[in-house]
């Protein structure tokens, strides 16, 4: 399924009242923008984009996420916040 059907079936749903929000895990600063693109044609907010994020595992501070999270209203959910216990 492609992104852009997988994001008309979420907001599908949630204008059905069967989810309470949109997210997304490990897309990329691209890809974030193009399912909010999408999920905006439906009138929907993603909401979230859930990323791997410590302070050993920082890349989204430098590769374009976290920047176009902030741009897009999106917020950003740690996965491994405590680097898996290093």
């Amino acid at each position: 399924m492609g992104q852009r059907k997988l994001m008309e079936a979420l907001a599908q749903e949630f204008k059905r009242g069967r989810i309470q929000s949109v997210g997304v895990s490990n897309y990329s600063a691209e890809q974030m923008k193009k399912a909010h693109g999408y999920l905006a044609d439906f009138g929907v907010p993603l909401a979230v984009n859930q990323m791997q994020y410590s302070l050993l595992a920082r890349q989204i501070e430098t590769n374009g996420v976290l920047e176009v999270a902030r741009e897009l209203g999106v917020t950003i959910l740690a996965y491994s916040p405590l680097a898996q216990g290093y």
